[in-house]
């Protein structure tokens, strides 16, 4: 779950983005906010927030170690 001030660093605008702001952006109600996976590393950096962005930090890894998932909102 995100907290309040969480913050991805965005590969497409290379900068730091609040992901309240995303789902604010991206008009998410309160329940989709709650229930919208946010995947992160091990370090808890936000990697990838599905249908929306995806972190600079994911170039850092090591493809070949990488499974492929994909993210369908019904």
């Amino acid at each position: 779950r995100w907290k309040r001030g969480d913050k991805i660093y965005s590969a497409t605008s290379n900068s730091h983005i609040l992901v309240s702001d995303l789902f604010i952006n991206n008009k998410l109600s309160g329940f989709d906010k709650l229930v919208h996976p946010i995947v992160v590393d091990k370090e808890d950096k936000i990697v990838w927030i599905p249908g929306i962005a995806h972190s600079k930090f994911a170039e850092q890894y090591n493809t070949n170690k990488m499974k492929v998932l994909e993210w369908k909102s019904v």
